[in-house]
């Protein structure tokens, strides 16, 4: 018998994780969710939520060298 995820808890944590990270604009950097959320079974067995992201950092600082 195969385990199933505990998709209640993962599920809890995609969501926390990713009302944290969705929009988030400031001056050096911004962060948007790219995709919502997905269970995927690892290759140990154990599950995990996928949750893809964009990050782009702002250097305002940049000197060529």
């Amino acid at each position: 018998t195969l385990p199933l995820p505990d998709q209640d808890t993962l599920s809890t944590l995609a969501k926390t994780v990713t009302a944290l990270i969705d929009g988030v604009y400031t001056p050096s950097f911004r962060v948007w969710v790219d995709n919502a959320a997905v269970i995927l079974r690892d290759t140990d067995g154990s599950y995990f939520a996928n949750i893809r992201f964009r990050y782009q950092s702002i250097q305002s600082d940049y000197k060529r060298i």
